[in-house]
Order: C-alpha cells, then structure tokens, then sequence
C-alpha cells in the first residue's frame, strides 16, 4: 500500500511537471506570435505618385521609405495602399538608375486612358527596378515598363486588367518569376520590341479575350518557361518574333493552345500542351512560320486539331512529340485553296521542305494503328511512313517517314566498353599498392642485416 501510494505521487509529480512544461512553452510561443504580428506595419495609405529622376525618387524614400539606392542597399517602398480611383497613375517611376524595390505594396483603380495607357504601376526608362509581392489589381494595366533594363516582377498578385496585367515595351534583361495573373479581359503576359527577358513560373488564367503570354512583334531571344496557362483564349501567342525558346509550360484548357505566326526560328520544346479546345486551333498552328523547332511535347486531347501547319511555311522540324486523342486530326497541313494566288505561287518542293522526323525518329502518333493496320515495326519506329492530312487536298506530300511506336521515346541505354572496369580498376590500384609495401619491407629488412 505505502509503495502504490509513492508511485500515486510520482506520477502526480510527473504531469504537474508536464503541464508546466506545457503552459511555459505556450506563453512563449504567444508571445512571439504577438511580437511578430506586431511587427508588421499596416499599409500606408497614399496619393497617386509621379517620380521622375534619381533624386525625387531619394527624396520619397526619406519621408516614405528606406534605402540609399545602392545595389547593396537599394530604396525600398513597402506596405504602401495607392489608388488612382479611376484616373491616371497609381504610381509612375520615370527616369532612374537608382537600385528600388516596391513590396508588399497594393496598387488599384488606375483610370482607363489608352492615350496615356493608365497603370497600376507603369515604369519608364528606368534600370535596376525590382516589384514583388504587390497586389494590384482593377486597373487598365496592372504592371507596364517601358524603355527599361534589369527589372524583375516577382510573386505578383495581378488581378481584374482590362488592356494588359503585365505590358512589356522595349525592355531587355528582365525576368518575370512567380506572378499569378488572372480575370483578365486583355493580355496576360505582353511583350513587344524586348529581348532577352525571362518569363518563368508565372500561373495566368481567365484572359478571356486574348493570350496568356504574347510575344508580339519584334520579340526576340526570350525564354518561356515553367508557366501554367489555363482557361485563357491563347496559351501562348507569338507573332513577328524569332529566336524564343518556349519549354516546360503547362498549357491546359484554352481555347486555343499555341500559336506560332509569321515567326522563325523559334524552339518549342517539352511542353504539355493539352485540352485546348473551342477555336480552330487545338494544341499548336504555325502560320507562315519558317525554321521553327516543335521537339518532345505532349500535344494530346485538343480539338479540333493536335498540329495544324499552314503553307506557306518552311523549314520547320517536328520531331519526338506525341499527338494522341486529338478531336478531328492528330496533325494537318492548312494549304491555301488552289484557286488562290498564294496556292499558284507554292511549289510542293516549297510545302514539302518541313521535316517531320529528324532522320531516324519521328512523333507518335495516336491513330496510327488504325490508320495502318498491317504496319510492322522494330521496337522503336514503324516501317510506313505516317502521311500528315492536308485540309485543303492540295497535296504536299508531307510524312513522317520514322514514326514512334512508343512515346515518350527512351534511348537504349549503351553498356560500358569495358564491363566492370572500375572494379578492375580499383583491384589493379590495391595491387600496385601492395606491391610497394611488400618491396618497402624487404628493403627494410635488408638494410636490419
């Protein structure tokens, strides 16, 4: 009994500890809790605000801001709330070089002028400018820079633009990371007249009226990559450009999946381009389009059609993609009608310059089965060429001469030269080394004697 009585006040002793324990650490938890939301500032309501040049822009950063405008300690210009309310600039940065940083900022209700073209933040001729993680939104324009270099858009909640949620003009090394665009009736993502810029992990969807992302005219040496684009009228949208690398985006559910037109030389690369469906497009159409790469993409379940290639178009190269379950037609050539001037001007050499393998592979195919029941293969290519439909009948004469049997297509592996020769290597290695401790201690041994 006096044993199961201590044993009683052990335990009693050892939960009043726990509790203890318990309510300590919970007191410090709250109040770092409270210490942090104590720390973070409400927005600062201002005016709509036109900064132009390095010393305006210092001298809003002493009464609103913080910073030198150095690269290791730039002007920062947070938790700021501005709106327009219908009529001009929220805010508008002109001609600087100084390092700024907008964050955490919210910008609204822009007016509508399309002489002006209004913004929620609009940026001209300025280098150096980093926005991340603003909230802009019910504007004409969310984000425009114009004339600029080294700017970054970064983790932007871009909402409710009716012209463009991002406008890009003349702008060079500039790099679009992380935004989330939506409920737009314009643009999503606009570039025009810029080069080596950046657009990378950006989710854009409900542009109900024009493209995700467009690359527009003068549009060159641009990277397109990792964005999710669903539920807009163009996933991707690239005319009168050259030289873009459009790869790894998830291009779901538009109505229209990507659109190539009067553009050369641009790569379009292992991209998901899938349940594009409403226009008369479907996954991919290259429109008077020369010497662009379409290589390893999944273009499945679009309508009306997987690949459509209107002639004129030349020197284009389609190869290691998969085009399966697509409504009408996997691929399909869109040839003027012959009694037009443009049909009479074509030659089938001219139509018939597009590859659609690379020589010794081509693209899978969905209906391939069907549409050559007694085809044979080896393993990894069918031995009859795979014909492309030409809507217009004109016949062009163009084939996939290595169609896939499989896809994704897998390289066979090649085996080493020399079978388990770092293991010999290493074998050889211990020996060499024993050797030379064997004849050390033979050497020792005779200089004992």
């Amino acid at each position: 009994m006096v044993k199961e009585g201590m044993n009683t006040r052990k335990q009693i002793r050892f939960f009043s500890m726990m509790v203890l324990i318990m309510l300590f650490g919970g007191s410090i938890l709250m109040r770092d809790r409270m210490a942090a939301a104590g720390s973070i500032q409400p927005a600062e309501a201002l005016p709509p605000q036109t900064i132009d040049g390095n010393a305006a822009l210092a001298s809003f950063c002493a009464a609103h801001g913080s910073g030198n405008g150095s690269a290791i300690n730039p002007f920062i210009i947070e938790n700021k709330q501005i709106t327009a309310s219908g009529t001009g600039n929220c805010f508008f940065l002109n001609n600087t070089n100084a390092h700024v940083t907008f964050r955490n900022c919210t910008f609204y209700m822009s007016g509508v002028s399309t002489l002006d073209w209004d913004a929620g933040i609009k940026v001209n001729n300025c280098s150096h400018v980093r926005i991340s993680g603003c909230t802009i939104h019910d504007n004409l324009i969310g984000i425009s820079v114009m004339s600029s270099s080294l700017v970054s858009l970064v983790s932007n909640n871009i909402s409710f633009s009716s012209a463009y949620s991002i406008m890009l003009d003349h702008l060079n090394s500039t790099t679009i990371q992380g935004n989330r665009v939506w409920n737009s009736t314009g643009w999503g993502i606009y570039l025009t007249v810029s080069t080596n810029n950046t657009i990378i992990s950006n989710t854009v969807t409900n542009c109900t009226a024009q493209a995700a992302i467009g690359l527009n005219f003068g549009v060159d040496n641009n990277t397109v990559d990792g964005n999710t684009l669903q539920s807009n009228e163009f996933g991707i949208y690239i005319q009168m450009s050259k030289l873009n690398v459009i790869q790894f985006n998830n291009v779901t559910r538009n109505h229209r999946g990507v659109a190539i037109m009067n553009s050369d030389n641009n790569s379009v690369i292992a991209n998901n381009i899938s349940l594009n469906i409403g226009g008369d497009t479907g996954g991919i159409i290259v429109g008077s389009g020369d010497n662009n790469s379409i290589i390893g993409n999944d273009v499945s379940n679009n309508g009306p059609y997987g690949i459509r290639l209107s002639i004129p178009s030349v020197g284009n190269i389609i190869y290691l993609n998969r085009f399966a379950n697509n409504e009408v037609l996997e691929g399909a050539l869109q040839s003027p009608s012959r009694r037009s001037p443009a049909a009479r001007s074509i030659t089938l050499s001219d139509s018939s310059t597009n590859a659609w393998d690379n020589g010794t592979l081509g693209n899978y195919w969905g209906n391939y089965t069907a549409v050559y029941p007694t085809a044979t293969n080896n393993g990894t290519t069918w031995n009859t060429p795979y014909e492309i439909a030409d809507l217009n009948m004109y016949e062009a004469n163009q084939t996939d001469n290595h169609p896939l049997v499989n896809w994704p297509y897998i390289p066979p592996s090649t085996p080493p030269a020399l079978p388990g020769y770092d293991v010999a290597l290493m074998l050889a290695g211990i020996s060499v080394a024993l050797c030379v401790l064997i004849l050390q201690k033979l050497r020792f041994k005779k200089i004992q004697h």
